[in-house]
Parts: C-alpha cells; sequence; structure tokens
C-alpha cells in the first residue's frame, strides 16, 4: 500500500530500548513496511500525511518492535486441545505474529483519520 515506511530503523530501537540483534535486523526492513501498511489502510492511503507525523512514526515503530520480541512460533501453552477443537490464542486484536494494530493504536492514531463515506438512504422513487 505505502512505498516507504512510515518509521525508521532508529524508531524501533527507541521503542525497543535497545539496538536491533543480527537477526532483527533481517526482519525490521519487511516488519516495517507491513505495518506502514496497515496503518496506512487504516488512515485511508491518500490521507497519510508527509512527512509522517511523530505520533505515526511511534505507532509503526511500537508495532514492529512487538512483532520482533514475539515468539515466532506459538507456544504450546497457547493452544488448546479438545474433542474436535483445535484453537490458538493471541493478544486481542492480532491474528498471528505479525504486526497488528491494537486499540489503544487506533486511538493514537485517530487524530490523523480522515475520509468517510455517505450513503443515502432514501428512496430515488419518492
Amino acid at each position: 500500500m505505502v512505498d516507504e515506511a512510515l518509521a525508521t530503523v532508529q524508531d524501533v530501537e527507541v521503542a525497543l530500548g535497545r539496538a536491533l540483534t543480527e537477526t532483527e535486523q533481517q526482519r525490521v526492513a519487511g516488519l516495517l513496511l507491513e505495518a506502514s501498511d496497515l496503518v496506512a489502510g487504516y488512515l485511508h492511503p491518500n490521507s497519510v500525511p508527509s512527512p509522517t507525523p511523530p505520533p505515526i512514526r511511534r505507532v509503526v515503530a511500537a508495532m514492529v518492535s512487538a512483532a520482533l520480541t514475539r515468539p515466532s512460533t506459538i507456544p504450546q501453552d497457547a493452544v488448546r486441545l479438545g474433542a474436535d477443537i483445535y484453537s490458538v490464542e493471541f493478544a486481542p486484536g492480532a491474528t498471528g505474529p505479525g504486526p497488528y494494530l491494537t486499540a489503544a493504536m487506533k486511538a493514537r492514531l485517530a487524530p490523523y483519520r480522515t475520509g468517510s463515506v455517505s450513503q443515502l438512504l432514501g428512496s430515488e422513487r419518492f
């Protein structure tokens, strides 16, 4: 969705509170783009301000730092097995180990979210 990441590697290091490891450095570019796509989609792609305001950069960096520190595989204690039931639990709002927007992050992005769609609900016959 976006051509460039909405945050930098330095923003991610600030969010983490430390320098990236070698393994994290290999993943960070792709995660930055993925998180940026999610934020742009939430804000509506044509309304992402340029240059990127610091609150948006911090949200993207927080998403990436969370994805970097989450386990890349599903821990055994997160899996529930039962008769004909197999479920995996993730944090609220997450569907996997990648970046995701939490409700708190959406609230932080709310001032930058623009655009709405109105739909005429009346009948054209009257």
